[in-house]
């Protein structure tokens, strides 16, 4: 997730515990890592903590979820804020968002807008074993804002899955969901709760395809300029193969494309693991997806305008088409009405490899055909998710096995598709200066060969630079957390946390 300073959050599960527990790390638009190395803990419980997720807390800092078994009977949900410093700001190892006796997982979340959070989830009723989605609001403190045990979404009795949130601008979020009410097969729903957590769109929820076959796996994103929001799912409605369709709700629930929803691609094969963004409504939608229609997965897009009118090629432009399989596109929108991608690719038929793409609005693509390496290291490097840096370019955070165990590593892709070619000497972070807090100067502890320094608080602002560090007079800063960071003559980076006491 971006912090709005060109850096992001990073949230995983971590087994270097034992039993898996949840670290994040901040890393600034440089690549440093601004908290204790290798990540800061969020729940070191001895039980099983999983499925993180994470969201802005709108104030500089993020609000994290996970699924957690400390009750050892079923699984709860559990969430913490943290600070920009990395701080915890709730109770340790995280406050309850729901730990009724029922199993509670496959959390979402969306910001509330006021420094709390909306969390929806799956819940499996003990009576039937059927699966319903609930919804809780967590405060800016960490309190349950709406009744205990969290609302449901749909008063309808009925087994529904593949719960996904958008916060509406007002407090509010919109839930979207497959439902099984017919008895036969899954259709496409969707809720509106307001922030007092009432429900907008009835008790039963809007119905938003209900055509035969199967309809699964929708996401969704808002359409704020009506107040309303755009989804996009799997269907079978052929019943040969999966397609793509897409849907645009108004703020009063009404459906505006054609019933049971516009086609994004039909084509022979199975189109799956969709992913879309909006754009704010703008200019319609975009969406990428796996497809089959080649005889192994390969990425394709489609753009879709705001009156639902296909944009682009018939069912699709070629996103990439190399040998082997390329799986779980993952897309964000860029800064001029187009869209980054990030993949997991096997071209080379040895291992995973991360891929990446921008193309625009009319779905030309800006970088190199079939993608950017983003990481061609060794063994394995897949599960990719982006975030925009702010400046058309993207983060890109992935699994990697190079090691020979599981780590997280990240990369930096400008707007032009290059990569960030900062280069941080090992070590960062080791003693550079004393004292260290300082008053007011510090002094290098070897001489380094530098150029220039910069100094910056952690929202990314340069407070001081120069080139010449010694004896400078810093007691105009502020008592706080800084980054200190030393250019070479190589423009290599040498970084440490200081602080002005």
């Amino acid at each position: 997730m971006e912090d709005g300073t060109g850096g992001c959050y990073i949230v995983w599960r971590d087994y270097r515990n034992g039993a898996p527990d949840i670290y994040l790390q901040r890393l600034n638009k440089n690549g440093v890592a601004l908290w204790t190395i290798n990540g800061v803990a969020a729940c070191t419980n001895t039980a099983d903590q999983s499925t993180p997720s994470i969201v802005s807390d709108m104030r500089g800092g993020c609000i994290i979820a996970w699924s957690d078994w400390r009750s050892f009977v079923e699984r709860d949900l559990y969430a913490q804020r943290v600070d920009s410093n990395g701080n915890m700001m709730w109770t340790i190892d995280g406050v309850v968002v729901t730990n009724k006796p029922e199993r509670e997982h496959s959390e979402r979340m969306c910001s509330d807008g006021a420094g709390g959070a909306i969390v929806c989830w799956e819940q499996q009723s003990n009576v039937d074993f059927s699966w319903g989605v609930w919804c809780q609001r967590i405060d800016s403190s960490g309190n349950q804002i709406w009744q205990s045990g969290g609302e449901t979404v749909c008063t309808n009795p009925a087994q529904r899955r593949n719960n996904r949130i958008q916060g509406d601008g007002h407090g509010g979020a919109f839930i979207t969901f497959q439902d099984l009410r017919n008895g036969f097969d899954y259709d496409i729903y969707v809720q509106h709760i307001s922030s007092t957590g009432q429900y907008l769109w009835g008790g039963n929820a809007i119905k938003v395809c209900g055509a035969i076959g199967a309809q699964t796996d929708p996401k969704i994103d808002p359409e704020p300029s009506i107040g309303g929001c755009f989804l996009v799912w799997i269907d079978k409605r052929n019943g040969l193969d999966y397609d793509i369709y897409a849907q645009k709700v108004d703020s009063n629930g009404n459906c505006i494309w054609q019933n049971d929803g516009k086609p994004v691609v039909t084509a022979p094969g199975n189109q799956t693991a969709q992913d879309f963004c909006s754009n704010g409504g703008v200019n319609g939608l975009i969406a990428v997806w796996k497809d089959d229609r080649n005889g192994n997965y390969d990425i394709y897009g489609q753009r879709l305008d705001r009156d639902g009118n296909i944009q682009w090629a018939n069912n699709g432009e070629i996103v990439c088409k190399k040998p082997n399989d390329q799986l779980n596109p993952n897309i964000i929108p860029d800064t001029t009405g187009g869209a980054l991608i990030v993949w997991s690719d096997f071209r080379n038929g040895i291992d995973w490899n991360i891929m990446a793409q921008r193309f625009d609005s009319s779905g030309n693509m800006l970088w190199q055909p079939n993608g950017v390496s983003v990481s061609i290291a060794d063994l394995n490097q897949t599960a990719p998710k982006n975030c925009s840096d702010g400046n058309g370019g993207t983060i890109i955070c992935f699994q990697d096995t190079r090691n020979g165990n599981t780590d997280i590593y990240a990369q930096h892709l400008f707007a032009d598709g290059s990569l960030n070619s900062i280069n941080h000497i090992a070590g960062s972070y080791s003693a550079l200066v004393f004292p260290n807090p300082f008053e007011n100067q510090v002094h290098l502890i070897d001489q380094y060969n530098y150029k220039a320094y910069s100094i910056e608080d952690l929202m990314g602002k340069i407070i001081h630079s120069g080139t010449a560090l010694n004896g400078t007079d810093l007691s105009g800063l502020a008592a706080g957390t800084y980054i200190l960071t030393l250019t070479n003559q190589e423009n290599q980076l040498i970084v440490q946390k200081i602080v002005k006491e």
